[in-house]
């Protein structure tokens, strides 16, 4: 490349003694910890700023220290930045682990800046790491739900759209309705709820006690327990979707159809540890039974995976683990 080719790209080799992939909370506790003990240490996330999920929850129901989480990891990220030994990589991705602990990553300079502002800079950068230990804390996926036309343009997972009105301030639809197993859902509800937003829910199992659960209720939001979509319909965007009612075994559907209007449809599945990382890098895997998920097992470098990535979707369990680890 030359100075006048705005497509300018470089490489920079590191080494540290323990490279942290993923800045959700365990990922900031564990950076934390290993710096704070003198150890030469890295930590990288692929989006703009730290903190994962965390920074969007839900106050009211998740809680450390007596204190919202979101108002826990800023004190934490705060923190980071007097930490001696602690380097700090946003906009980077890794993109590959091979043997003996090195790792590819590409790191996002200015692409993200206006055109005014790259004035021929360096646009990527490629890191070629060498780490003593790894560290992956990388997170977990949410799962879809099939169902007929589960592709319509309008139906999102419940995540995405939680993190649309409750980061971004911008609302996925008028009429909501979120199709779901697991309580995780009911977060985005409560946050469309607040936001004057309209919204329902449409839920498989046949109840649920969660706090977050008793939350919807008291706020009066629908729920269709014990109810699945089999089918959703609209002209270039979804405009409504239809219900049965779930059979006894919960193989089947019985019942009449029953068509309900909206113009989004978020679903949750959900969560699928993010082992691929894991796996590239020579590791097996085993499958939990109770929640049907693949977790790390077997690791043939020096390396640990760490809250949802290892399985602990819980916030309590996540931290705990950590800091154990």
């Amino acid at each position: 490349p030359t100075e006048k080719d705005p497509d300018i790209y470089d490489h920079r080799y590191i080494h540290c003694d323990v490279l942290v992939v993923g800045a959700g909370i365990s990922g900031i506790l564990a950076a934390k910890n290993a710096a704070k003990n003198n150890f030469k240490t890295l930590l990288i996330d692929e989006k703009n700023e730290l903190g994962g999920a965390t920074i969007y929850q839900n106050k009211e129901f998740n809680k450390i220290d007596n204190q919202s989480s979101s108002d826990w990891i800023k004190k934490e990220i705060n923190e980071l930045k007097n930490i001696n030994n602690l380097e700090i990589k946003i906009r980077t991705s890794v993109a590959a682990y091979h043997g003996y602990n090195y790792l590819l990553a590409r790191e996002n300079l200015t692409d993200h800046l206006e055109n005014k502002d790259k004035n021929n800079k360096v646009r990527q950068r490629l890191l070629k790491i060498r780490a003593k230990k790894v560290i992956l804390a990388t997170g977990a996926i949410e799962r879809p739900l099939i169902f007929n036309n589960n592709d319509r343009p309008g139906v999102m997972l419940a995540n995405s759209v939680k993190k649309y009105i409750d980061y971004f301030g911008v609302r996925c639809g008028n009429k909501n309705i979120i199709f779901t197993n697991n309580d995780s859902a009911y977060e985005t509800a409560i946050s469309l709820y607040k936001k004057g937003i309209n919204v329902s829910i449409v839920d498989i199992r046949n109840n649920s006690s969660s706090i977050l659960v008793k939350n919807v209720k008291d706020a009066g939001i629908k729920i269709y327990w014990n109810h699945t979509i089999v089918n959703t319909s609209g002209y270039r965007r979804i405009k409504s979707i239809q219900i049965m009612e779930m059979s006894e075994d919960g193989t089947n559907v019985v019942g009449k159809k029953v068509n309900l209007l909206c113009d989004s449809l978020s679903i949750s599945g959900g969560w699928t540890p993010m082992v691929h990382l894991f796996t590239q890098s020579g590791g097996k895997l085993k499958f939990r039974d109770a929640d049907q998920v693949f977790l790390p097992n077997t690791v043939i470098s020096d390396q640990i995976s760490i809250g949802s990535c290892n399985g602990d979707f819980e916030l309590d369990d996540a931290i705990k683990n950590t800091i154990s680890e």
